[in-house]
């Protein structure tokens, strides 16, 4: 078997690396071609390189190898030849294959991960006179969990390290030779098998993110992640983390597992089958999605007669009109090349500057989502739902941060107030103010600050730089004083119908934390008709079911008519004043949760786009 190794142009290797190389391939019954980017054909695809052949290095032009490891550096992975290879074979890195400012803008952008990036100084609370504004950290401990990927892509937790150092670095000699279940139980007795499968948890997900950021393939990967004494997580770094010469030897395996596997070759059986009727659905995603979402995706299509698939935006080759994708058989998600689908449901839902010429170049492919990136936010809903007689009673009365007086005098004629941004979800960088006597109480989700009048004024000058707006606190809290929030999730349906699939509401269980949907709150969730139960003594199609339900359509109805019907999926966070009167939170057309419900928000997402599939 002929496995590629893909160097920098013009550059040889040692005797000994290539000697190394050369007696390593021969262990594992391998063949190896070195080359580089001035031999590859990608009209013939054919390769021009090096093989030990009887004894002598020979050159030879052969078919383009099932597996390709790249020992390039970092700066040149982005050339043409490169991404060529990665659409084409199956590219193995044997180095990080993206910065670190890469994986951190992932994370930001993943509703999944983005809790795991620490904010820099300007997104925390401004204090005057302070130049930035960091947590005190009692304690925190930083763990590297150490992973190999399986040749379906699955990454797997070989071992989990306690770090002695608790400021990121990659020193190997800074490993803690410590047994970690019995830290954990000395530090965390109530929970240390939860921390345990959490710390796998969210390193695989950072793993597969990571993966998702380029188009090659690494074998092994650890993640470094910090828990301190509040036990938030926090991503610190990732890297290969082992010697030259165990890193290739661990490639050339890997390379070998993959090619005998079959994985990379394009599986024209499946991708471009004539004899298939049905239609095809091709899923663009823009960080990893929940895997009970994908399959659940995979059966509702499969149950009505379609093909689903799902793929990245840097797995698109326009000039052939394909995409690598993944699919499901047999239990597993294999990779394959399928011609572009009839439809894509759209859940990256970033038409925006950055993927305007992407979305474009997909144009004539009906698509689920075609509403621009930001086509709203919290300020230009509300101004328009002012208009509405039957919404405007939801409108939260708020003020801009442009007039200090006004803002002042909005601020004092309401005993609390909320600070949130115009744009961002889950309550993120939103801050609560209670108004006391002389002073401001301010609460930043993680600490409660202590503010004098121009204290106060100093921080709105602040805030108002990044496009903040106060509003009047909602005081929407249940029975036992537990603040609390309604999520209507709505979907139109294969005949293109509005559908509410869930209602589900959470709160916090602790009440001074009260921005509900936070990701530092303490969340409870319950079943909708048990909580109307409890709080108002009410079933389903009772008075308060029925005046949400009718809310939700509503206002859905009233989007279409401003915005158009180019969006078939809304998410709104509703409160409940102490008067019994419907406020909305938030409207999200983007990221829309599925936590609880991904089996009918599957259902609903593949009939509709089914529905653009037919023409209808």
């Amino acid at each position: 078997m002929v496995i590629g190794l893909y160097k920098p142009e013009s550059t040889s290797l040692s005797p000994e690396w290539a000697t190394f190389i050369h007696n390593e391939a021969n262990k594992q019954g391998l063949l190896i071609i070195f080359f580089d980017s001035s031999g590859i054909d990608v009209n013939s695809y054919t390769v021009q390189g090096s093989i030990w052949m009887e004894g002598v290095w020979q050159q030879q032009r052969i078919p383009l190898p099932e597996a390709v490891i790249d020992i390039t550096t970092y700066e040149t992975q982005q050339s043409i030849e490169k991404k060529w290879l990665g659409q084409h074979t199956m590219l193995i890195a044997m180095d990080m294959p993206v910065e670190y400012e890469e994986i951190y803008l992932g994370l930001q952008k993943s509703p999944l991960l983005c809790a795991l990036v620490k904010l820099g100084p300007e997104e925390h609370l401004y204090r005057p006179g302070s130049k930035e504004y960091l947590p005190p950290l009692e304690k925190m401990y930083r763990f590297r969990i150490r992973m190999s990927c399986s040749i379906e892509g699955r990454w797997m937790t070989d071992s989990i390290e306690l770090r002695k150092d608790v400021v990121p670095s990659n020193a190997e000699e800074t490993t803690l030779e410590r047994d970690i279940h019995s830290f954990l139980l000395m530090e965390f007795p109530d929970s240390h098998m939860f921390i345990v499968a959490h710390l796998m948890h969210k390193a695989s997900e950072v793993a597969m993110l990571i993966q998702s950021l380029n188009s090659s393939r690494l074998p092994s990967i650890y993640v470094d992640l910090t828990i301190d004494g509040q036990r938030d997580t926090r991503f610190c770094g990732a890297g290969i983390g082992r010697d030259e010469l165990e890193r290739m030897s661990l490639a050339m395996a890997y390379a070998k597992q993959l090619a005998e596997d079959g994985r990379n070759a394009p599986f024209q059986p499946h991708a471009n089958d004539s004899s298939f009727a049905g239609h095809t659905i091709g899923m663009l995603m823009g960080w990893p999605l929940s895997p009970l979402f994908l399959e659940a995706c995979h059966y509702v299509a499969q149950s009505n007669g379609a093909r689903f698939f799902y793929f990245y935006p840097r797995n698109v080759d326009f000039k052939k009109k394909q995409i690598r994708g993944s699919f499901r058989q047999d239990g597993k998600w294999i990779e394959a090349d399928f011609s572009f689908p009839d439809v894509i449901y759209d859940r990256m839902r970033r038409r925006n500057d950055e993927y305007a010429s992407f979305y474009q170049a997909l144009s004539d492919i009906p698509i689920t989502h075609e509403l621009k990136f930001g086509a709203s936010d919290k300020i230009t809903v509300y101004q328009v739902m002012v208009s509405e007689s039957e919404l405007v009673s939801a409108v939260i009365p708020f003020q801009m941060l442009n007039h200090p007086d006004r803002v002042r005098a909005f601020i004092d004629s309401h005993p609390s107030v909320i600070l949130k941004r115009k744009r961002g979800t889950h309550g993120k960088d939103s801050i609560t103010v209670n108004r006391m006597d002389g002073h401001y109480e301010v609460f930043d989700q993680n600490f409660l600050h202590f503010m004098s009048r121009e204290e106060f004024d100093d921080l709105l000058r602040e805030l108002k730089k990044h496009h903040f707006f106060v509003q009047q606190f909602v005081n929407s809290r249940t029975k036992e004083g537990f603040p609390f929030h309604i999520r209507v999730h709505l979907m139109k349906d294969g005949s293109g119908k509005w559908v509410i699939i869930f209602i589900f509401p959470s709160f916090s269980l602790r009440p001074y934390m009260k921005i509900t949907n936070h990701e530092k709150t303490f969340r409870g969730v319950t079943k909708w008709e048990w909580f109307i139960g409890s709080q108002f003594g009410e079933r389903l199609d009772g008075v308060t079911d029925s005046k949400v339900k009718a809310f939700s359509y509503r206002f859905t109805d009233f989007l279409e008519s401003w915005l158009g019907k180019g969006f078939h999926e809304v998410g709104l966070d509703l409160g409940i004043d102490e008067h019994g009167d419907i406020k909305l939170f938030e409207a999200n057309l983007n990221n829309v949760g599925m936590n609880f419900h991904e089996f009918e928000a599957a259902k609903h997402g593949i009939e509709y786009a089914l529905l653009l599939a037919s023409g209808k």
